[in-house]
């Protein structure tokens, strides 16, 4: 048998093309299927001989993207009779197959999307679709699962090569289900984005996601000890938190939590206190916060005491709103007996060309945390005592990047005295007004 190298793709509906030509080209293509390494399929439902071409076996396929236009409401195919031996990456979107099928046994990446009838049961998803051994990548979303089984029959499964795993818009049963009883241990990438109902509360889906990102916290900072650097993003519109280690910044990949309507700092705090606590000695951490406007210094406060405060090397400040946490980083506190601050062993500040913040006011934050008047700030901190203030001294900064922030020469020299003219980088310069 020759082997085709064509990636058959079905035709979209145009208005200028008559719907049976577009059929009579799929009759012609979908028999050569046994032919090909690649398919990436869109068709409609209504076909039935030409789903009746997709139950024929595939020998040679080894990717294969199958998306229904509309929702698929006939039985489940049985996707090339099972048989796709070497068959390593597969999209099925609103395409429901037979689940218990063997197309699964050697696949390295699976994405399925909007199976909203004849979905899997939480049962075959860990039984069959997550029975690979070479499994390293698998998205579920959208679709409707059900359970058929009590909870304690269901058996864990291992997926020793699973770096990525994607549950979203799942019910929250199903989810928890699913995360309880998988058992990644080179996982690096977890995103859980369940579907919320409305009959549960914020405080109840924190505490569900708590015990989500619990389950896999040992196998995540295990990759974390190892790492040489780690990135921490808090996205405050989406509520997302990204942790980011060096080999997927360039994919923009990471472990993912959605906190919903959940503040997103202290979203982020229930994330540093899973992941990285009690661990070894801890990576360099860059923080980049953005659009957290209108943080109030409460939700702030628990950085005093986290496993970041002395690890955070590098924040990136994205804000287009009003900005609160360049005043929090720049405000001492007093606890234990000693004037502490926020981030002490920070060593890079960048503010974003959206952060909102004027240059006198940069110029004047900066100054009360790196050049502060102590005489000031004891009596600020500690009113009426007659004992000398102890202050922790923050690291200086080696660089600060305020992007296209309006600064006035007057505030620019005040900026080069307190940091130093070699710190001070980017579209930083003085304006004469």
């Amino acid at each position: 048998m020759q082997e085709s190298n064509v990636i058959f793709c079905g035709l979209y509906p145009d208005d200028e093309e008559p719907e049976d030509k577009n059929t009579t080209f799929l009759k012609i293509v979908l028999p050569k299927l046994g032919r090909w390494k690649e398919a990436s399929l869109l068709l409609e439902s209504s076909e039935q001989d030409l789903l009746e071409s997709l139950e024929n076996p595939a020998p040679l396929l080894q990717r294969c993207n199958l998306e229904a236009l509309s929702l698929w409401r006939v039985p489940q195919l049985d996707l090339f009779q099972g048989q796709a031996p070497r068959l390593t990456e597969m999209t099925l979107e609103r395409v429901p197959v037979r689940w218990n099928s063997n197309i699964f046994r050697n696949l390295r990446s699976i994405w399925i999307w909007g199976i909203i009838e004849c979905g899997p049961t939480v049962e075959e998803v860990l039984k069959y679709i997550l029975s690979s051994p070479r499994l390293e990548y698998f998205h579920l979303s959208g679709s409707a699962l059900s359970s058929s089984a009590l909870h304690q029959d269901i058996s864990p499964v291992e997926t020793p090569q699973l770096k990525s795993l994607n549950l979203s818009g799942l019910s929250s049963s199903s989810t928890e289900l699913l995360l309880s009883r998988i058992q990644a241990p080179a996982l690096y990438r977890l995103i859980v984005q369940p579907k919320r109902p409305d009959a549960i509360g914020d405080n109840q889906l924190l505490t569900f996601l708590n015990a989500c990102l619990l389950h896999f916290s040992p196998t995540i900072c295990s990759t974390i000890s190892r790492t040489s650097c780690l990135r921490i993003s808090a996205s405050g519109p989406t509520g997302t938190i990204t942790f980011s280690l060096p080999q997927d910044l360039e994919h923009n990949e990471g472990i993912l939590m959605d906190f919903y309507h959940q503040p997103i700092i202290l979203g982020l705090q229930l994330c540093v206190g899973l992941l990285l606590r009690n661990g070894p000695a801890r990576p360099p951490v860059s923080l980049i916060l953005d659009e957290v406007d209108n943080t109030p210094e409460s939700h702030l406060l628990w950085l005093f005491d986290s496993e970041i405060n002395d690890a955070v090397a590098e924040v990136e400040i994205r804000n287009y709103g009003d900005e609160s946490f360049l005043p929090f980083l720049c405000k001492a506190k007093y606890l234990r007996g000693v004037a502490r601050w926020p981030l002490p062993k920070l060593k890079g500040l960048h503010l974003s060309s959206g952060a909102a913040v004027s240059g006198d006011t940069v110029t004047r934050l900066l100054r009360q945390r790196y050049a502060p008047n102590l005489e000031a700030l004891a009596n600020t901190l500690t009113p009426g005592s007659q004992t000398s203030l102890i202050v922790e001294t923050p690291d200086q900064l080696t660089f600060f990047d305020a992007e296209d922030t309006p600064i006035s020469s007057f505030d620019y020299y005040s900026l080069v005295s307190i940091l130093g003219a070699g710190v001070i980088r980017g579209d930083v310069y003085g304006y004469d007004y």
